[in-house]
């Protein structure tokens, strides 16, 4: 079988479109492909995604938390979820303490390869 370029354009576009917020939390084991979600979210820090780009194989979006989101948190984890709270990453990162002085971005890239046999 072979994946055209035509069919993976779609696959790439249909999962940019699903990908709707991002959300900060506290968790601090480490990621596993059977995680469902972030281990502690904060719930003021689920909000829309910004700056979406497609590339031929990779989709980048950014997370911006204000200087309003997530204070008096130790923020530790990321993640990217669609509008039915169905999660695409989670990233454990070295803690930092939020507060009305900082705002924190990150900025989540996901490479789509295809294999062939």
């Amino acid at each position: 079988m072979v994946f055209l370029d035509n069919g993976f354009t779609q696959v790439r576009d249909l999962i940019e479109a699903d990908m709707d917020t991002g959300k900060a939390g506290t968790g601090t084991t480490l990621p596993t492909a059977a995680d469902t979600g972030l281990e502690a979210g904060v719930a003021d820090t689920d909000i829309a995604l910004t700056n979406k780009k497609i590339s031929t194989d990779s989709i980048t979006v950014t997370h911006i938390l204000t200087s309003a989101l997530g204070n008096g948190n130790t923020i530790t984890e990321w993640e990217v979820r669609n509008g039915d709270d169905n999660s695409y990453n989670r990233i454990v990162k070295a803690g930092f303490v939020k507060t009305t002085a900082r705002e924190a971005t990150m900025v989540h890239t996901f490479i789509l390869q295809r294999r062939t046999t």
